[in-house]
């Protein structure tokens, strides 16, 4: 009886560490999967050309805080 209570306690810390890990994994992103792209519109305001910019992530969580910057334009 004493061996499958120890075989039923290493089957859940497994469980457990297994489920803490994928969790860890999962938040882990790079800024490679989060994907930047942008094109003009063909107009002009303020004297210089309007871009559409388009912000993809391909990591699986979601992404915030977000931020871009465009000081040359």
């Amino acid at each position: 009886m004493a061996m499958a209570a120890q075989i039923t306690n290493s089957i859940v810390a497994l469980l457990v560490l297994s489920l803490i890990t994928k969790g860890y994994d999962a938040n882990n992103c790079t800024l490679n999967e989060t994907h930047v792209g942008g094109t003009r519109t063909g107009k002009i305001v303020g004297g210089k050309w309007e871009w559409k910019v388009e912000v993809s992530n391909h990591c699986k969580c979601k992404q915030s805080n977000i931020r871009l910057e465009c000081q040359e334009f």
